[in-house]
């Protein structure tokens, strides 16, 4: 920590850059070092009576007439300071954003409540370590000026001042700056006001209301455990308040896997060891809890959590008090007793693939928005892309590869899933994997040829690093991965004439087989060997939607291949991490199973690059019995006609995704052991790919229940976007519209058809033929202004 401070007798030798305010001398270094740091903030600054001036507010009092209005510069206060005035900060718009947030008592309880506030520059008195003023950059619109009377608060913001180093108090004591080494903390407006709110109520008895919705199932958070997860602890503190948030977690139904995927970025991120926290709330999960909130279930619907199986019945039905547009089990049929697993299995499970928990912890520190469903299912797809058709199961005569097929769907903004998604593609890039991702917009013929050795046509007038990518991809040319962005967009292209046939490559290419041949006028015969594709890619309900309800994906076995995944959490609102570094172990983690531990394939200068050497998966003991029992439950769903006739190639399919899973967590903990170790899929690795496969049963009933909901909501959606790209003035035609939105065909073209429609007919848009510079003219869409 930095301190930079006034004061008013020292010796001589350890003063520098420190002033006196007894003896004033002309030496403009013993009044700047705090001065310029605030200067090069951006701040303008106003003249302050001294401290022993006879005025209403010695020290604090400005002197001039209309202060707010007439910002100084530090050189234009200087001559001010040396015959022992004071100087303040104009808060606010003339100083680029600089506020300051005055806590006048209990300022050390503050920092350990809000410890990400500790390190930030700081306004003192060594004679009064519990009030300061805590300098802040906002970022956007500026708060007006507020005061918390009753709690010591206030914030200053633009039309205030606050007094600053080397100023002195009116008691003699010298104002300091500590954390100087540091610039001021960027902050939002709003984000300020609700820590102030949080700090106000951190003690207030809990009310029933709505402002704290509970998730279905689970009970209503305290205060104290919400600001927990919000704000952290300081070192005083946090050991016992992560305690206390886990007993609440529990108390409120939350499984323990789920509690420390909320936890431990929390923890991770105040700079303790993982296995602490681990130990904490295993402690707490312990024994049974009580909620610290006493209406933590007031009006709460109870049913099972989506990502726990157990053997007891659930107490309390699900009502149609449930909450519409968040249905968490959404009628999911209850597992059969049959593949019920048993409680010491479900818990010795935890540990296994422990690459998931890792990962999990990393990305909701950076992607804190984004759900935990969605963390560990990005998680999976890493290692899947990484081992590249090198591990197999056997079943029968087959070889089963773990390759996986993921839709992720959850509303914009809310979730954040875009940036948990390159959270993912960050760890494929470090672990030196990026090759294995296939380039975006394929068509089937450049699918084709991807997964191919052939070159394309214009391979000749690529630049050099682009030829250099592509032959190093062509040792895994068929073993690829497609991570995608607005996944929806596959989905739409089948619907396209010159594009259907990317269908049957996809359900070709799920199977792994050891050749695909293609043949067309154009690129004549393609052939790719040992196929392994891994699909990966976020989208929107409103995207997703219509596909859903398109029986030919359900018909054709399409979407039984997909692990479909929704959100199992309600949103919450998480400002921006402060910045970080990704953990090394998690690349070389990856970089160690795809390079090291398994084998890569043979350069041949005579024929096609043979098959990636692949490791077969031993299955422990009991495994197969478990995976029949699974098997068998699905089966007993379908044959009670416990599930919708269109889901029921999906279950029928389900096990097999169950132990790629299985693979995978088995695989990733392979990695970990000594070379020599057989790869062995262990009794906990099932256990535990059986409960994520579970969550994804109930994800899939979530997402099916949420495409027969109306659909007002994303007309709204579409309508919007299509006002807004009119007014941008450019691709306003109604060909680059449907471009731009990914609506060129089907169901979500003829959606677009009839919204448009409907926007002209009330006058909102308007369309004109507009003349080209060059060929035909252009109907182009205008907005028209009310």
């Amino acid at each position: 920590m930095t301190t930079i401070t006034k004061t008013k007798s020292a010796p001589a030798e350890t003063r520098a850059p420190v002033v006196t305010g007894s003896h004033r001398n002309d030496h403009d270094a013993d009044y700047t070092p705090a001065l310029d740091w605030f200067a090069k903030q951006g701040a303008r600054f106003v003249r302050v009576a001294a401290w022993k001036a006879k005025v209403n507010a010695p020290g604090k009092q400005p002197i001039e007439m209309g202060w707010q209005e007439k910002p100084l510069t530090a050189k234009d206060v200087l001559a001010h300071l040396r015959t022992g005035g004071n100087v303040g900060l104009l808060c606010g718009k003339h100083s680029g954003g600089l506020c300051l947030l005055d806590v006048d008592d209990h300022l050390q309880e503050f920092l350990e409540y809000f410890p990400g506030l500790a390190s930030v520059p700081i306004i003192q008195r060594r004679d009064a370590p519990n009030r300061g003023k805590i300098v802040l950059k906002l970022t956007g619109a500026i708060p007006a000026n507020k005061k918390w009377h009753d709690h010591h608060l206030e914030f200053l913001g633009t039309g205030n001042q606050g007094v600053i180093p080397p100023s002195i108090h009116p008691e003699g004591a010298p104002y300091e700056l500590r954390n100087a080494d540091r610039a001021a903390l960027d902050y939002d407006g709003a984000r300020i006001f609700k820590i102030c709110e949080a700090w106000m109520n951190r003690n207030a008895p809990e009310k029933n209301h709505d402002l704290n919705p509970p998730t279905v199932g689970r009970g209503r958070l305290s205060r104290q455990t919400r600001d927990f997860l919000s704000y952290g602890a300081g070192p005083e503190t946090r050991n016992n308040r992560l305690f206390v948030a886990a007993c609440d977690l529990y108390g409120c139904n939350y499984p323990q896997a789920e509690a420390e995927a909320m936890l431990l970025p929390i923890w991770l991120g105040m700079g303790k060891p993982e296995k602490e926290a681990h130990s904490t709330i295993t402690s707490a999960y312990s024994q049974p809890r009580t909620p610290a909130n006493p209406h933590a279930f007031d009006n709460v619907v109870t049913s099972k959590p989506a990502l726990v199986v157990t053997g007891e019945e659930t107490k309390g039905e699900s009502t149609e008090d449930e909450p519409a547009d968040f249905p968490i089990t959404s009628n999911m049929p209850e597992l059969p007793k049959v593949a019920r697993l048993d409680p010491t299995l479900e818990k010795n499970a935890k540990k296994a693939g422990k690459f998931i928990g890792d990962y999990t912890s990393f990305a909701m520190r950076a992607a804190p928005m984004t759900p935990p469903l969605f963390h560990q299912t990005f998680a999976l797809a890493i290692l899947s892309t990484a081992i590249a058709r090198r591990v197999y199961v056997r079943g029968g005569t087959d070889a089963i590869y773990p390759n996986l097929y993921i839709l992720l769907s959850a509303r914009s903004t809310l979730y954040t899933k875009t940036t948990g998604y390159n959270a993912a593609l960050k760890v494929l890039e470090a672990a030196g994997l990026s090759h294995l991702n296939l380039p975006d917009g394929m068509t089937p013929q450049s699918l084709m040829t991807e997964l191919s050795n052939r070159a394309q046509d214009n391979f000749t007038s690529w630049d050099k690093e682009e030829q250099d990518d592509w032959k190093q991809e062509r040792l895994f040319a068929g073993q690829r991965a497609w991570w995608v962005d607005e996944a929806a967009r596959l989905l739409a292209q089948l619907q396209q004439k010159h594009l259907a046939e990317l269908g049957d490559i996809m359900l070709k290419l799920y199977e792994c087989p050891t050749k695909i041949k293609v043949s067309t006028q154009m690129r004549g015969r393609e052939t790719v060997r040992n196929a392994y594709l891994t699909i990966c890619g976020p989208t929107t309900p409103a995207a997703l939607r219509p596909h859903l309800k398109n029986s030919t994906y359900w018909g054709n076995g399409l979407f039984s291949r997909f692990l479909l995944v929704s959100p199992d959490t309600a949103p919450v609102r998480v400002f921006y991490p402060e910045p970080f570094a990704m953990p090394a172990s998690l690349p070389k983690h990856i970089n160690q199973l795809a390079f090291d531990r398994l084998e890569l394939p043979k350069e041949s200068a005579l024929g096609p690059t043979p098959a990636p050497p692949a490791v077969e998966a031993k299955l422990g003991r009991d495994v197969r019995q478990m995976w029949d029992n699974y098997h068998a439950a699905m089966y007993e769903l379908i044959g009670k006609k416990a599930v919708a006739e269109k889901l029921e190639p999906w279950y029928g399919r389900i096990t097999t995704n169950t132990i790629k899973i299985a693979m995978l967590l088995a695989a990733s903990d392979w990695a970990r052991m000594a070379k020599g170790n057989p790869l062995e899929i262990h009794p906990a690795h099932w256990a535990r790919a059986q409960e994520i496969t579970e969550g994804y049963r109930a994800s899939l009933h979530r997402m099916v229940e949420d495409a027969s909901l109306p659909i007002e909501s994303e007309d709204d959606e579409l309508a919007e976007k299509i006002i807004a790209r009119v007014k941008s003035g450019v691709r306003n035609s109604r060909r680059e519209l449907t471009q731009d939105l990914h609506v060129r065909a089907g169901i979500q073209r003829q959606r677009f058809d009839i919204i448009l429609t409907q926007l002209l007919e009330d006058g909102v848009l308007v369309e004109y033929e507009v003349k080209n510079a060059r060929g035909p003219s252009t109907k182009r869409l205008f907005y028209r202004n009310p």
